[in-house]
């Protein structure tokens, strides 16, 4: 019988293993190479501790969202070359579900609007938009031009360029949105959503046969950006999260900005680390997440 082949981790497991590794001070001493059914992603041990040790048991995940990716799928789709008509450059975000293709001619008729106007932004979040909104509530004579945005599932639009270079493109991006300013009270009830998931059961099975300490590393999709949100303006999460009893850590990061991770520890709750250093040294230089001025 030949024997079959081992599998090199995927770059989402590598990352991950390299900041708990950072945080923690630990080293990889075996992974998961798919060989054998039911393998944990990795097993990590202590720098005094010999190869043999499995200290730490990781699995790493990721949130996909499979509504998310057909939406992206739509985008590209829609927006793939400059749309006839417009001056700028744009970015515009659409609430999940949106219907891309339908909105598409009311979008291109809304953005020359804006245009015409000199206007910039138009938003569904008070927060972000102080021209349409007045302490929370609509300016009259934006009222029916935010109820087509909400209508058409538009949440926001901003001109990110005057270059005629770039005229009539639009960078479209569905996300898990918020409706008060971010924070990060939705962290633990987003573990616990993942962990009622098949991906989450499996993983809390998998981790029963740690040995040593279980830890799980989350990777949330990247259209859920209240998760990078949070994490780029380092807000702390609230509460713990329902975690099963042999778990010890959670770990929860965002792909598109790997820089900084949220750590729940049972007993101890969460930390927010900043971990560019350890990833430089593990990848080379991290980028900086998108309007920061690191």
């Amino acid at each position: 019988m030949t024997r079959k082949r081992g599998v090199d981790p995927t770059p989402e497991e590598i990352l991950a293993t390299a900041i708990v590794n950072g945080v923690l001070g630990t080293r990889t001493v075996a992974v998961d190479d798919q060989t054998r059914p039911g393998m944990i992603d990795a097993w990590l041990a202590h720098p005094d501790e010999p190869d043999d040790v499995r200290a730490i048991g990781l699995e790493i995940t990721s949130t996909t969202d499979g509504d998310a990716a057909a939406m992206r799928k739509a985008i590209r789709r829609q927006y793939d070359e400059a749309v006839p008509g417009l001056m700028g450059a744009w970015i515009v975000e659409f609430r999940p579900g949106a219907r891309i293709g339908r909105a598409a001619v009311w979008l291109t008729r809304f953005l020359a609007t804006l245009e015409q106007r000199s206007e910039t932004k138009a938003s569904l979040h008070p927060y972000n938009d102080k021209v349409r909104w007045n302490n929370g509530w609509p300016v009259p004579e934006y009222a029916a031009e935010l109820e087509e945005m909400d209508r058409h599932g538009v949440i926001e639009a901003n001109r990110i360029s005057d270059d005629p270079q770039h005229a009539g493109l639009i960078r479209a991006l569905t996300a898990h949105g918020y409706s008060t300013p971010p924070a990060a009270e939705h962290i633990a009830p987003y573990i616990e959503n993942f962990l009622g998931t098949r991906e989450g059961a499996n993983k809390i099975q998998k981790l029963k046969a740690a040995t040593g300490a279980a830890h799980l590393f989350i990777w949330a999709d990247s259209s859920h950006l209240d998760i990078g949100v949070a994490l780029r303006h380092r807000f702390h999460p609230s509460g713990d999260p329902k975690v099963p009893e042999h778990i010890d850590d959670i770990w929860l990061g965002y792909k598109v900005a790997p820089a900084t991770v949220y750590r729940w520890t049972r007993g101890q709750g969460w930390t927010v680390h900043d971990v560019r250093e350890k990833l430089e040294r593990a990848r080379g230089p991290v980028p900086p997440p998108a309007g920061s001025s690191a």
